[in-house]
């Protein structure tokens, strides 16, 4: 025991003249008398002035520590006068009995008013090249020996870190661009390894051009292993708020928490559960001001096998609700990720109105009540494909397959299958009064608004096919079409569709790659119900009948005139068991007959049309202008052949047509009409397209008929003349007798006269 005593009394010695060793190296030393010392190291180290213009203060025992003020460090030469970096204040210190027992006990590490200066130039150098420079040379590490204690089994505890009022600027003249951020104050607690730690940061920042000022605030309680391999956070809630000319609000908040955050070193996991974001904007253009968006949702990363995951997530807002999920491969080299997205149901018309927009004006208000929609997808960096997509648009629902191949050239493959649709309920409402509508200046071109820059820059193939289609009053069904586009040819080839009882197949394409667009439209239809076509379209089944009509068109132009009046090609029609309604060939001519016998015009009992069994013709444009000249209708009743030409620019027709009558039932023209039969009448038909004048030129016809009966009676009078001189000079000799004289000259006249 006297042995232990001794010792300790020993050991209590020696701290005794090691304190009192400290005290008096404290009381004589003074850190200020080596500043230029330390002004010389620093110029030697990094090339730069260092100011040291507040006091140097320096502790012993029991903490080693350093207290620094009024510090700064030059800028690099070419740069302004103005500190690279500064400090206020800075201390930290090292507890030093802690030291013999392998522990590393630091006090709370205090950096008050840091000023850092970035800069870059408009050449592209900054103003840390020079510092880069001389301390990027290549160093081997330092490693400790097997058996060497240096630096294992340390325990390493720091007070705490106490950042406050610093700053950062950073000027880029290459970009134009100017940022601080400032104020920047970070505390910690107590940070020892294993366990767990509360940091508070919070900063401003401030954007010169555009003007942007923003705010952070962020809380969190960190844990690392003591190994640091491994990272916790729990508890992190961030709020950030920012105002300014670039945002389109008057301000907008963003708040972000997760329960927890964990890294591990090892596995290179990262996991971040249930994050929850939620932004709300105020004021200002965004149409969701005043309405947050929020945000859930559970994200995976790996960075050493490069894989990723956002699950459950959740975007609410606006009784709007999106969620899905993905996955990632190759995040950090050659990033692929696959995904489901679904919309749930929501009311359009609902969700605009909330937004304060007014929802556009449509024939039928009760459309816009309901969008839903899902899909897969799949894609890199540069593509992007949707898979197993389906849209359902009120009484609408279209799925397929929709791929942008390259998002640099926005090259488009798309399979899309449309149920049903009624384009017209969509459509804004007919005016109720047209003719208050406002007016184009008499003669101003309509110009056909084609997208002219987009169009040639589409690279675009796809199918769409449509069950039923009801578009400008028209119904169609199994409609497809493949649509291509490139190099500024647009096509739509082939289309197909069923419509009134008839079949349509045909081709458009449009040419874009000059400064006129050309047109070039091919079409066939067969087995074409007319009448409820036309009735449905312009509300008047003007012709009526089985049709088949083919056509093979071009055009050019920028207006509707233009393209009337640069139409080219061919067409060919046929029509029948159909009727002409309007106007009554049989009643025209019968009224014609009226007016010239100078009788009263017959009654306009009945109904005005013309019926036919077959109606055709063929026809050639030239530069607006269709040409027929084979045109044929017929009847039991009629036969009508036809010439003329119809103008489309000017919208003027000129038409002859040439009746025939056959029969004259009594519904077709009556007795009246039978002295006409096998006549030839020829209708002119001339004028506009909406006031056309038909006029039939039966003057000329009955003058004809008049001419062919005098000279019918004056044969027939000629006749009976004929045989009445005939009889006078049959010579009247009997029988045996010799022919006498007078007799051999009768016979000689009548051979004369051709008796």
């Amino acid at each position: 025991m006297k042995g232990l005593k001794l010792a300790l009394k020993i050991v209590l010695a020696v701290l005794v003249l090691v304190i009192l060793a400290a005290v008096a190296v404290v009381a004589t030393f003074d850190p200020n008398d080596y500043k230029a010392q330390i002004k010389a190291a620093a110029k030697e180290q990094t090339g730069r002035e260092l100011t040291l213009a507040g006091p140097l203060e320096l502790s012993l025992f029991p903490w080693l520590g350093l207290e620094l003020n009024k510090v700064s460090l030059a800028n690099a030469q070419g740069f302004d006068g103005r500190p690279f970096a500064a400090i206020e204040r800075a201390d930290v210190s090292v507890a030093v009995l802690p030291l013999l027992r392998r522990e590393i006990e630091i006090d709370t590490i205090r950096l008050h008013g840091l000023d850092l200066d970035l800069q870059r130039r408009a050449d592209g150098s900054t103003n840390w090249d020079d510092l880069v420079q001389r301390f990027s040379g290549e160093k081997e590490p330092v490693r400790a020996e097997s058996g060497d204690a240096t630096g294992a089994g340390l325990a390493v505890l720091v007070g705490g870190v106490d950042l406050r009022e610093a700053s950062v600027h950073w000027r880029d003249a290459r970009a134009g661009t100017e940022v601080t951020v400032a104020p920047i104050d970070l505390e910690t607690g107590t940070i020892r390894p294993g366990e767990p730690v509360d940091i508070k940061l919070g900063l401003g920042l401030e954007n010169r051009e555009p003007r942007i000022e923003a705010r952070l605030d962020l809380e969190a309680v960190v844990e690392a292993s003591a190994d640091f391999q491994r990272l916790t956070v729990t508890g992190l809630e961030t709020r950030l708020e920012a105002s300014g000319a670039a945002i389109p609000a008057d301000s907008a908040r963003l708040e972000l928490a997760t329960p927890t955050i964990e890294f591990d070193n090892g596995s290179g996991d990262v996991v971040i559960r249930e994050l929850t974001a939620e932004l709300l904007a105020e004021g200002g253009e965004l149409p969701v001001a005043g309405h947050p968006l929020r945000l859930a949702t559970t994200l995976r990363a790996n960075l050493q096998r490069e894989t990723a995951s956002v699950e459950n997530l959740e975007l609410t807002g606006l009784e709007t609700r999106l969620s899905g999920g993905a996955t990632a491969t190759g995040v950090l080299s050659d990033p692929r990720f696959q995904g489901q997205l679904q919309l749930h149901e929501l009311d359009p018309r609902a969700l605009l109105e909330r937004l304060a927009i007014e929802p556009p004006a449509s024939r039928d208000p009760d459309v816009l009540a309901r969008l839903a929609a899902r899909t897969d997808f799949q894609g890199s960096t540069t593509a992007v494909r949707l898979e197993n997509l389906d849209l359902a648009l009120d009484d609408s629902r279209l799925t397929g397959e929709l791929e942008i191949k390259d998002f640099a050239t926005r090259a488009l493959r798309f399979d899309l299958a449309l149920d049903a649709i009624d384009v017209d309920r969509y459509l804004p409402p007919a005016p109720e009064e047209p003719e208050q509508a406002e007016a184009k200046p008499a003669g101003a071109p309509i110009p056909v608004a084609l997208p002219v820059e987009v169009l040639r820059e589409l690279d675009v193939q796809g199918r769409l096919t449509v069950g039923k289609l009801v578009a400008s009053g028209l119904t169609l069904s199994e409609i497809s079409i493949d649509i291509s586009a490139e190099d500024g040819v647009v096509a739509a080839d082939p289309i197909n569709a069923s419509l009134y009882e008839g079949l349509f197949k045909g081709a458009t394409r449009v040419d874009v790659r000059e400064d006129t667009p050309v047109f070039h439209l091919r079409e066939t239809l067969t087995g074409l119900a007319t009448g409820p076509l036309l009735e449905d379209l312009t509300g008047d089944d003007k012709l009526q009948g089985t049709g088949r009509v083919e056509s093979d068109l071009t055009t050019r132009g920028q207006t509707v005139d233009a393209l009337k009046s640069g139409l080219n090609g061919d067409l060919a029609f046929a029509f029948t068991d159909g009727a002409v309604k309007g106007f009554n060939l049989a009643a025209a001519i019968r009224k014609a007959r009226a007016r010239i016998a100078g009788q009263p015009l017959p009654e306009e009992a009945e109904e005005q049309k013309t019926d036919f069994s077959q109606l055709t013709g063929s026809a050639s444009i030239t530069d607006g202008v269709v040409k027929n000249r084979d045109l044929q209708a017929k009847s039991p009743f009629l036969r009508v052949k036809g010439e003329g030409d119809i103008d489309l620019g000017r919208e003027r027709l000129d038409y002859l047509l040439t009746t025939t009558i056959v029969a004259t039932p009594k519904g077709q023209g009556g007795a009246e009409l039978e002295e006409l039969k096998g006549v030839p009448i020829p209708v002119r038909i001339k004028g506009p397209f909406s006031d056309p004048k038909p006029s039939v030129d039966l003057a000329s016809v009955l003058e004809e008929q008049q001419k062919a009966r005098i000279e019918k009676k004056v044969e027939e009078k000629k006749e009976e003349l004929r045989e009445k001189l005939k009889e006078k000079l049959v010579p009247k000799g009997r029988e045996g007798e010799e022919e006498r004289p007078e007799d051999q000259l009768k016979k000689k006249l009548m051979e004369g006269l051709g008796l």
